[in-house]
């Protein structure tokens, strides 16, 4: 029952639906490797090959700097908060603690932490058992017998979590004005969708006119764990941090011990000579900084960021656009070099978009080898076409939620109740037609209709089991029995939310609140709008939200729908009218 044991209901799907797999069999050559201890082995050599040994010493002291950030010793109210901040996850490093018994004992552990968290700090040392992490190898695709088809997630002691949630909160404070606005990866008020809408802003307008844009997307190989820590240790102290906190920085990045864990058995530990822990609270922050300087070498295009995920775009018009473009496609290679990272020329793709039947295809080259050319590109988790008419993406999001929606379909037919059967279409199925809607929704009817053909097919499975004796089927009555809200409908919900969060502050994007224009009008008058966007393009989001927003507000009447009221009473108030 999902009301009494919600959990058991979730473990009995997840092993229904997805591939169960208990043991790992890895090929080594040409042999099957099937022992717990030898699998752990080969992905201990595997994770430790990604790791480069050229870190030097630490940086002189002769810096300058008129911001600084000093140290302070840390009190207990900071060590209640992050202990608040942990997840209470049954998985354990190599201490053996869950975090969820750290959280029940916050009041005894905490001055006991608040002591070994000062001693660290006064001695610049972070604790050498707290540097030992258990690695897990995750399936992301493929063959499950190639090594190279898994990822490392890292497991870190939940006392070690706990002093770097204090650590994160007092350098994200300072260093946050200071990371570039281009870089939308771990950063409070931006996100994929920041990313993805300031990008078509300053693409569309090419596009739409006629013109053309052209994009490289990067991609950089294991780029989190070949981080150089003397480099990133140089680039902290440049930026104003205390050498206290960078000795501190380089103790907790050096001489990191990790073990492999496969059914249960450890490998020969192996150590980390590069990079920044993954999985750990500071390991993005002191990412973000260590590719902050990205921005000081590209002057003739636009780029964006989201962590290591880099695109340089520019419109072109000439030959000449197309060349400015390759002048910075070489400065990042460069940068690259410089700061020992390492490009994949297979991965990085370039994509024009345009809604020319001709456009210019300029050979762009990285490190002396051809860019390969796409017509569709997967961005952030949005498939992006030339036109930009989210063609591929519609198709490609019903067509996965299909096949989520069978798995769903056959696992549950032994189900009486319809109440399960919704929960898991909201949280497998629903979620994935609505992620990034706010980038793409400037779709066509034919577009929504194919996508809510989703939840119509969901809606006929409930009928037949459930509804067939007593009704006859109609897929709004059906919608209306269970509170099905059409997938239309919702689509506008998160897309006024978004405005009204970069409106009031909410969400940090410079880029996008600079495409938003409010209209103050000197007399009262009844039927003003609030907005009156300056661009129409119906593919670049605020403009279309603008103009939603302006749409309701004629409906319902401008004095019932306020932007600057409470968040909660704006989100009701537009849920009212939209499914009114």
């Amino acid at each position: 029952s999902l009301s009494t044991q919600p959990q058991c209901m979730w473990k009995f799907v997840k092993e229904s639906i997805k591939e169960n797999v208990t043991t790992i069999t890895l090929r080594d050559n040409e042999d099957c490797v099937s022992d717990p201890v030898d699998v752990a082995n080969i992905f201990a050599r595997h994770f430790s090959a990604s790791f480069s040994t050229n870190n030097g010493l630490m940086p002189s002291s002769n810096i300058n700097c008129l911001d600084f950030l000093t140290v302070a010793p840390i009190n207990e109210s900071e060590v209640l908060e992050a202990i608040k901040k942990l997840k209470p996850k049954l998985s354990t490093g190599v201490d053996g603690i869950p975090s969820f018994i750290v959280k029940g004992c916050a009041p005894l552990l905490c001055p006991v932490l608040v002591h070994i968290f000062n001693l660290s700090l006064a001695s610049e040392t972070f604790p050498t058992a707290w540097k030992r992490s258990v690695v897990v190898p995750l399936h992301k695709s493929g063959d499950r017998s190639m090594v190279k088809n898994y990822r490392p997630v890292s497991l870190l002691c939940s006392l070690s979590k706990v002093y770097e949630i204090v650590l994160h909160t007092r350098l994200y404070a300072y260093f946050c004005r200071k990371i570039i606005p281009e870089q939308h990866g771990f950063m409070k008020g931006r996100s994929t969708e920041t990313n993805l809408c300031s990008f078509l802003h300053q693409i569309v307008p090419s596009v739409h006119s006629g013109g053309q844009a052209d994009v490289v997307y990067f991609d950089m190989s294991k780029a989190f764990d070949k981080v150089n820590h003397r480099l990133l240790l140089s680039k902290l102290c440049s930026y104003g941090l205390s050498l206290k906190y960078c000795r501190l920085l380089d103790s907790y990045l050096s001489h990191r011990l990790n073990f492999v864990r496969v059914s249960g058995r450890l490998s020969a530990p192996f150590l980390s000579t590069s990079g920044v822990p993954q999985g750990s609270n500071l390991g993005p922050l002191l990412f973000l900084i260590f590719v902050n300087d990205l921005a000081s070498c590209i002057k003739h295009t636009r780029f964006l960021l989201f962590a290591d995920d880099i695109k340089l775009f520019t419109a072109v018009k000439t030959v000449d656009d197309c060349e400015c473009l390759q002048r910075d496609i070489d400065s990042i290679s460069a940068w690259c070099f410089s700061n020992d990272q390492l490009l994949n020329e297979s991965k990085t793709k370039v994509i024009s978009f345009s809604r020319k039947r001709k456009i210019l295809s300029f050979p762009y080259v990285l490190d002396s080898t051809n860019i390969t050319r796409v017509e569709v590109i997967r961005d952030l988790g949005v498939f992006m076409d030339p036109a930009i008419n989210f063609n591929h993406h519609v198709a490609t999001i019903t067509n996965a939620s299909f096949r989520v929606l069978g798995a769903i379909t056959r696992v549950t037919r032994g189900f009486s109740k319809p109440l399960c059967i919704l929960r898991l279409f909201s949280s497998l199925v629903r979620s994935r037609v609505e992620y990034a809607s706010v980038v793409w929704n400037c779709i066509g009817v034919t577009n929504s209709g194919v996508i809510e053909s989703v939840q119509r097919r969901f809606v006929r499975v409930l009928f037949d089991r459930y509804f067939q004796p007593n009704y006859f089927y109609s897929y709004e009555r059906i919608c209306e029995l269970v509170k099905l809200d059409s997938l239309h409908n919702r689509r506008t919900i998160p897309e006024l939310t978004y405005l009204y969060k970069i409106v009031n502050g909410i969400i940090d994007s410079p880029e996008l609140l600079s495409h938003i224009y409010l209209h103050v009008p000197r007399k009262s008058c009844r039927l003003h709008t609030l907005f009156h966007p300056t661009e129409f393009y119906h593919a670049a989001p605020m403009t279309r939200l603008q103009l939603t927003y302006n749409h309701l507000e004629q409906i319902c009447g401008n004095a019932s729908l306020d932007i600057f009221d409470e968040e909660r009473k704006f989100r009701k108030c537009v849920e009212a009218i939209v499914f009114s």
